[in-house]
């Protein structure tokens, strides 16, 4: 039967124990393991909500909608790639849906290239 104290050594021992110091973890004793849960939000995570909220949305206000507005579109344009290479191609249906699928994105990305931004079309509350 392991002991605390052998669990207390292999903590120790761990080399992925010095990523627990990313964390806000604000109660040391809590041991939290919902699987369902985005979990302890990384210290860096909040330090950019911080950079967010003061330097763009407080000090940019509306100019800050400028690199806002279309970020969703840069984040996809980098995460569908990372994706559709994790797709595991194993059967020929698969294989049609996924090719059916890239034919849609980048037909969306050519029809989207053709609406602009302007300041006269932008969002407005």
């Amino acid at each position: 039967m392991i002991t605390r104290d052998d669990a207390l050594a292999l903590d120790a021992a761990d080399p992925l124990r010095a990523f627990r110091d990313r964390f806000h973890i604000p109660d040391p004793s809590v041991i939290y393991l919902d699987g369902n849960s985005l979990g302890m939000p990384p210290r860096r995570t909040l330090e950019r909500l911080t950079e967010v909220f003061h330097d763009d949305w407080a000090t940019g206000l509306i100019r800050s909608w400028d690199h806002w507005l279309d970020m969703p579109q840069r984040v996809g344009d980098v995460l569908a790639p990372l994706i559709l290479s994790l797709i595991h191609i194993s059967e020929p249906t698969r294989l049609l849906s996924i090719s059916y699928a890239v034919f849609c994105l980048k037909k969306k990305k050519k029809q989207q290239e053709h609406i602009r931004r302007t300041s006269s079309n932008a969002p407005t509350l």
